[in-house]
């Protein structure tokens, strides 16, 4: 949950100092705007900002999203066990099925407000590799590992865009709406992120989480507000 630090601040410092500070712990930011504008009203030199911290999770939160998504729908068909699928990288992966692994972040500019001046959410763009594995002997091993990845493969491009309840954390709590894209990867770049001292290459794919934001601590006026 964001905490979100009301502050009504004085823009004509002549006529007096900061009259109102109120700190609270607000479930939305929806709930956050109405008290807002309640202080707002009560004198025409005030601006009202509003700071909000945390937010810091939503990186986290994307990957239990997945996480909790494949673990929801992969079990137990093709994987028996809902705690064999893991974010970690493939050279973590211990006894992992499907291993989940962020291997870059990028920042997404295509939802940025460029008309807004001041503090703005940081959005990123996240991009994940799944890798499947199969216990199996060596006839049956990439039979099973082509259908966990083909099941996972599924069930996302059934779920391209996540929200309400699919939504983990803070993602949930705002509202927030993500959408996770196939993205192809050249051999080359494959053997980039597979940069993992003698392990074989596994049957893998990329995929793309955007938008997702990690919300401002700066301070950002709005319009006075006059009587």
């Amino acid at each position: 949950m964001h905490n979100y630090i009301i502050i009504e601040r004085i823009r004509e410092t002549k006529k007096c100092e900061i009259c109102l500070a109120i700190c609270g712990k607000i479930s939305n930011a929806v709930e956050c705007m109405k008290k807002m504008f309640d202080f707002a009203f009560l004198c025409r030199y005030h601006i009202i900002g509003v700071i909000i911290i945390g937010g810091y999770t939503a990186i986290a939160d994307a990957g239990n999203t997945i996480l909790r998504l494949l673990k929801d729908n992969m079990t137990p068909e093709p994987i028996p066990n809902a705690e064999l699928i893991g974010l970690c990288s493939p050279a973590d992966r211990g006894d992992l099925r499907l291993t989940i692994y962020l291997y870059s972040i990028r920042e997404n500019g295509e939802s940025r407000n460029t008309g807004v001046s001041g503090p703005q959410a940081l959005s990123l763009s996240l991009y994940y590799l799944l890798t499947a594995y199969s216990t199996g002997d060596l006839k049956s091993r990439a039979f099973d590992e082509y259908c966990i990845l083909g099941r996972a493969m599924q069930i996302i491009n059934g779920n391209s865009i996540m929200k309400n309840s699919v939504l983990q954390g803070t993602l949930a709590e705002n509202n927030e709406e993500i959408r996770i894209t196939l993205n192809h990867l050249t051999p080359d770049e494959m053997s980039k992120i597979w940069s993992f001292s003698n392990l074989p290459l596994k049957p893998s794919v990329s995929y793309m989480v955007w938008p997702v934001k990690i919300d401002s601590t700066g301070f950002s006026d709005v319009n006075r507000v006059m009587k």
